[in-house]
């Protein structure tokens, strides 16, 4: 029970965190015009930004209820995954604001916890296409561990995709 308590205080912790990227990155997104063009100064479209997030996030929880109605499978999420998708995210908002590219905040975290709960489960299964049954196939599942399958899937569905999408 103590490993439990400890790894959802480590995740709220981690969502303590990304809540603080999502601040400082949406703010980037949502000021940077009006900076740029002068017609706010920074430290007032800044103090702009922060109440009205403050404001926003009393007065919608539509976020919340999507990623809560049915994005992925409640009975497959764990707390350890709920960890990893926050960790994602928070690294995809330091990466896009270091490298200067806008980007959503609530769609990384969209793109985090999909992300772990489908390498993070062996029943977990590729909804794009369904890989092919051939022997090179069965070759591959009887010499590759189960972990290095599931880092592969990603990369083989993504490919398979794209292949049809191709062809189309």
């Amino acid at each position: 029970m103590e490993h439990i308590t400890f790894l959802v205080a480590v995740v709220i912790v981690t969502a303590l965190a990304f809540d603080f990227t999502n601040g400082f990155h949406d703010t980037a997104n949502a000021m940077a015009t009006s900076i740029a063009t002068g017609a706010l100064r920074p430290k007032v479209a800044v103090l702009i930004a922060g109440v009205l997030n403050i404001v926003g996030a009393f007065l919608s929880t539509e976020v919340a209820k999507t990623i809560s109605g049915g994005i992925v499978d409640d009975t497959l999420v764990t707390p350890g995954m709920i960890f990893a998708g926050l960790v994602s995210a928070i690294l995809w908002n330091l990466l896009t604001w270091l490298l200067g590219l806008p980007s959503s905040s609530s769609h990384a975290l969209f793109g985090g916890l999909i992300g772990a709960v489908w390498v993070g489960r062996d029943k977990t299964v590729c909804t794009l296409t369904r890989l092919s049954r051939r022997s090179s196939s069965r070759r591959w599942r009887r010499r590759s561990s189960p972990a290095s399958r599931r880092c592969s899937r990603p990369i083989r569905c993504t490919g398979s995709a794209a292949g049809r999408a191709g062809s189309r």
